[in-house]
């Protein structure tokens, strides 16, 4: 299941003027951080919690800078084992952990997706540091992944092949009960910049592909490419047919074949 979450829908939730948004995208690109309030996020998961989900991926990247919660009850909530949150690879290739991160970082997955030379991501690869991926850690398939092992995504459609749904459906208690119970749960946003991903079947979301990678993970589907030489076999096989029919066939005849 993926949740989106909208600037406008998350300032209305808050009681904010919107005019507050425009503002903000006058002064500068808005981040990941826009979306950080450890009150709102700790009701949000409770509310999906209560349903008792696989797990809960949460894709966006909330720096170690920002202040957890303080209240050890929430906290215990917002760093439980099914929530996992996004961290990153700094330029020197060393994960930043995420302000939520647990003891021993057993909470978080790297969001970090490797796009090819034209920015559209067509392949998964497996992280070289010691954190997984998200996608790995949200699917329980991190212990079958070799560091720096890379993956053609099998994407299985667009955008709308998961089921979605927004973050009022959740927080107004609109879905039916039990609506998340062992599912995985993956949350980003459309209206950042940064979760934007291009992919063979056109433009989604950090979480959207991640569902992707998921899809993969637990049913094996990357696209494979055969084995060489059986590939080598094949075109010797057709080669040596088309040499029998040359050889066998006037040249017109041969032609038409």
């Amino acid at each position: 299941v993926i949740i989106h979450l909208g600037q406008q829908e998350w300032l209305d939730y808050h009681g904010k003027s919107r005019n507050i948004l425009r503002g903000l995208k006058e002064i500068s690109a808005i981040g990941d951080n826009f979306f950080w309030n450890p009150t709102t996020w700790n009701e949000f998961l409770e509310h999906i919690m209560k349903d008792d989900p696989r797990s809960i991926g949460v894709t966006f990247f909330f720096d170690s800078s920002l202040q957890p919660e303080h209240n050890q009850q929430n906290l215990a909530l917002l760093q439980n084992n099914k929530v996992i949150w996004a961290a990153e690879v700094d330029q020197d290739g060393r994960a930043r952990l995420p302000a939520l991160a647990s003891n021993y970082a057993l909470n978080v997955g790297l969001i970090q997706l490797s796009a090819d030379d034209d920015r559209i991501v067509r392949k998964f690869s497996s992280p070289l540091v010691q954190v997984p991926h998200l996608a790995a850690k949200v699917s329980g398939m991190e212990s079958s992944l070799i560091a720096g092992d890379s993956h053609m995504i099998n994407y299985r459609g667009r955008s709308n092949v998961f089921e979605h749904v927004s973050f009022r459906d959740v927080m107004d208690n609109r879905l039916p009960a039990g609506f998340f119970k062992n599912k995985i749960v993956l949350i980003g946003s459309m209206d950042l910049d940064g979760h934007i991903q291009r992919t063979p079947l056109g433009e989604m979301s950090r979480a959207e592909v991640a569902a992707q990678v998921v899809d993969n993970l637990l049913a094996n589907r990357w696209i494979q490419f055969p084995n060489f030489w059986l590939l080598a076999i094949y075109l010797l096989v057709l080669l040596l047919l088309a040499m029998l029919v040359l050889n066998t066939y006037p040249q017109e005849v041969a032609f038409i074949i």
